[in-house]
């Protein structure tokens, strides 16, 4: 998921993706289809929350209707920081490759998402 995410984020000369690909559309679908299939169980994990929401937060627009991503930005930071009050501990994403470097370094971010 993402990798997808990442993909779509980054400019296409570093991707070498065209957001006209079609394979750019097949990462945001299936990136929705792994949000659908998480999505019932998300709101007892706070880093699933915390990983999605700010994915939505920050590029809404790439993973696919704008305004449902705002929206579900928007909820997943209140039930994330229901679970995590003072933020995610970066520690969660230690030994977890590129995604663990990404999202321990924005969970570091002061007053962040």
């Amino acid at each position: 998921m993402f990798l997808s995410w990442y993909l779509l984020l980054e400019p296409p000369h570093l991707t070498g993706l065209d957001r006209k690909d079609p394979l750019t559309e097949r990462l945001q679908r299936a990136f929705n289809e792994v949000h659908d299939y998480f999505a019932p169980t998300m709101a007892a994990d706070a880093e699933m929350l915390y990983v999605v929401g700010l994915m939505a937060h920050m590029t809404p627009w790439l993973l696919g209707q704008n305004e449902v991503w705002e929206d579900r930005a928007t909820r997943y930071r209140v039930l994330y920081r229901q679970l995590a009050p003072t933020g995610i501990d970066p520690a969660v994403f230690e030994e977890r490759a590129a995604y663990g470097e990404y999202f321990s370094g924005q969970a570091r971010v002061k007053d962040g998402y």
